[in-house]
């Protein structure tokens, strides 16, 4: 099987790189290892898409009507409790010509709407539940033969997958540090002030921010250290504690769902090593704080 590009993986990043490049009218595989059945991952985490990523993928896509739906941030306030009994210091940043900031997007609507995309291009094949198990690099392209022994000559190999170790087997130096932290993913809803506005708030446990989607719901993202005592809270008492944190931004807080998420750095000293190039958190896996990693794939 030949094609000009073979992707491997399946988040946003990817989805969003075959349909680029589709568009263009190249030939495009897309390994995914996950099944059929399982495409859209059940996570609760979300992207703050920057307002030139929003411009960027408008620019793609014709239907935006999804990130229509979400309101726009058009500040952003960050707090800092103080170490010696002071008031708390406070900052805020917004757009100097009074444009919004960008949007915050629940990451299943988004690979929902993606796999929508994806569907209306007949040249992106979709090979699903399978990895590649060896990458040969040859004089004019890549050889890649997969776990179900089916072999893809490519141009160009685009990794954008963490899984299966594949990275070892390419020539790239990579800047890694364990954080030694955990992130609290937690999907709330409340009545919240100003749903234009995404808060932080760095406190002695570690920075938490709140992140609204809607105008009653909002992602909170609390990072503390991996032997913190509020890892032991029940979901009551750490939401109590959320909250009283919160106060100011949103009240009648519930909690809809919680996850934990170990935090890690990697970033890829080289994107690009002969026909393979990385993207997305094979290439910088930063702090998961609103997907941030995306934004920096759109840039490159």
């Amino acid at each position: 099987m030949k094609h000009e590009f073979t992707i491997f993986g399946f988040g946003i990043s990817a989805k969003i790189t075959s349909c680029l490049l589709a568009k263009e009218g190249f030939s495009v595989c897309l390994i995914s290892d996950k099944d059929q059945k399982k495409e859209i991952s059940k996570t609760n985490l979300v992207t703050f898409l920057s307002r030139g990523s929003l411009n960027y993928l408008s620019s793609i896509f014709p239907n935006t009507k999804l990130f229509e739906e979400y309101p726009t941030i058009d500040s952003i306030h960050c707090e800092l409790n103080s170490l010696r009994g002071n008031k708390p210091q406070s900052i805020k940043f917004n757009d100097e010509k009074k444009q919004n900031l960008g949007k915050i997007v629940k990451n299943t609507d988004l690979e929902k709407y993606l796999n929508e995309e994806i569907g209306q291009f007949s040249n992106i094949n979709i090979i699903h539940g399978s990895y590649p198990s060896m990458v040969v690099n040859k004089k004019d392209g890549i050889k890649l033969k997969l776990h179900n022994r089916e072999e893809i000559d490519s141009d160009i190999f685009i990794l954008s997958s963490t899984k299966n170790n594949i990275a070892d087997n390419i020539n790239i130096d990579f800047i890694k540090k364990d954080l030694e932290k955990v992130a609290l993913s937690i999907s709330v809803e409340g009545d919240i002030n100003n749903a234009n506005c995404a808060f932080q708030k760095f406190t002695p446990n570690g920075p938490l921010a709140l992140l609204p989607y809607s105008e009653n719901e909002a992602s909170v993202v609390w990072s503390i250290k991996r032997n913190s005592k509020l890892l032991n809270k029940d979901n009551e008492e750490l939401l109590q504690i959320i909250g009283k944190h919160l106060s100011k931004y949103i009240s009648s807080i519930k909690m809809i769902s919680n996850e934990k998420h170990k935090l890690q750095f990697a970033y890829a000293k080289n994107l690009v090593c002969k026909n393979t190039v990385l993207l997305g958190n094979i290439a910088h896996n930063i702090h998961p704080i609103a997907g941030q990693g995306l934004n920096l794939s759109i840039k490159y």
